[in-house]
Order: structure tokens, then sequence, then C-alpha cells
């Protein structure tokens, strides 16, 4: 009886080929898996992306709305990217796309979340695209807000890309910098649309255009999406 057992026992625990076997099989069930969720993770990140810039193009529409239709403008004296800042103080930190807070010492307590506004731009010798915002009831596809994007690769070569909010190769997620340029941008237009405008190093094929430039600071510059023709 206790042999028959004993016989039993050993007949029930796993040999260690049918242990490899069950741990091939969870490896390749991940590696199937893996590439869905990281484009269930990107599909998530860039819902959240347009979803923040619908919300800062209804601010600029309400704040227009009181003020004879012209967009909010910033003053002589503020620094030249476009950025927009956010305190650090806030509740909401989930929108810094992981870029070094506090990056420009003239602005303590500040960091930048990734967005970039185009409106009432102060420095018009460094405006270099063709349209610009300024009036709400100015061309609807002209774009309000949009993911941060910088070119540096003339006058910096080694910096490439900075505040890249969808790198290549790194399941669309922030960086700082970059020597890949971005995927695209979402950016928000005057008319409320947000969608996403895609990166190509052809310029007549690319949905992205310089819109900021800065001769021997940043150059080829900051980019948008491109308005309708």
């Amino acid at each position: 009886m206790l042999r028959e057992t004993h016989r039993t026992r050993r007949h029930a625990a796993f040999t260690l080929v049918e242990l490899l076997v069950v741990i091939g099989i969870i490896a390749v069930l991940i590696a199937i898996l893996l590439p869905a969720l990281c484009r269930v993770r990107a599909q998530a990140r860039n819902t959240a992306c347009l979803s923040n810039l619908h919300q800062l193009g209804q601010v600029a529409h309400i704040y227009a709305a009181e003020n004879k239709g012209w967009l909010p403008t910033r003053s002589n004296g503020a620094p030249w990217p476009p950025q927009v800042l956010y305190w650090t103080g806030a509740k909401d930190e989930g929108l810094n796309h992981g870029y070094d807070r506090a990056w420009n010492n003239a602005l303590p307590g500040m960091y930048l979340i990734g967005y970039a506004y185009y409106g009432g731009y102060p420095y018009s010798h460094l405006w270099v695209a063709a349209k610009r915002p300024r009036k709400i009831s100015d061309e609807g596809s002209i774009p309000l807000f949009g993911d941060m994007a910088e070119d540096k690769h003339i006058n910096h070569p080694p910096s490439g890309w900075l505040y890249v909010s969808h790198a290549r190769r790194a399941n669309l997620a922030g960086t700082q910098a970059s020597p890949l340029a971005p995927a695209g941008v979402h950016c928000v237009a005057i008319d409320g649309s947000a969608r996403w405008y895609a990166y190509h190093p052809d310029p007549q094929r690319s949905e992205m255009e310089v819109c900021i430039k800065v001769p021997g600071g940043s150059d080829p510059g900051f980019f948008w999406g491109k308005p309708n023709p």
C-alpha cells in the first residue's frame, strides 16, 4: 500500500522537460501579448494628450469670447520658446512628459508640461510660418496648442531634437532629448479640432513645419502642425 502511494506521488510530479515546456509556452504568450499591450498603452497616452489639448483650446476660446475675439498673448520679455509652463504646487502633475522641472533658472518653481502655445506670440522676427494665430476668427485649421518638438540639428548637432513628446522607438513616450525626429505631434486648432500630425524628413510630405526659428539658437526650430494651404 505504501509502495503504491509513493509510486502515485512520483507520477504526479512535474518532470524537468514538462517544466521547461510550460516556461516556453509562457514566454511565447508574453512575446505575443507584449506588443499589443504596448500599443494599447501608447493609444491611451495619445487619447490623454488629445484630451489635454482640447481643454487648453477651450480655455483659449473662453478667453477670446471675453476679450473681443483676441487670443491670449504673452508680454515682451517672456521666454522666446512657446512652451506652456506649469506650477509644481498644482495637484495634477500628470501632464508632465518627463521634462526637467524648473529647466530655466529664470522661472523657478515651474516646469514644462510638454505643450506649446502658438497664439499671440510676441516676437514677430522669430515667427517663420506663413500663418499665425492672433484672433479666434482666424482660419480654423491654424493650430493653437500642440506638443513640443524642437529641432536643433543645424546649430547644435549633438542635441538633436528636444522636448519630444512622442519619440520614435520609445512607445511614443516623451523624452527630454532624442537623436531621432518625433513620430509626430498632436495639435488643437482654432476650430477646436485636435488631431495627429505625422512627421516626415521631406517637408513636402510632412504634416509638420517650422513655426519659430532662432538663428544660432534654435535651428531649424520649433515645429507645429501644418495649417491647411
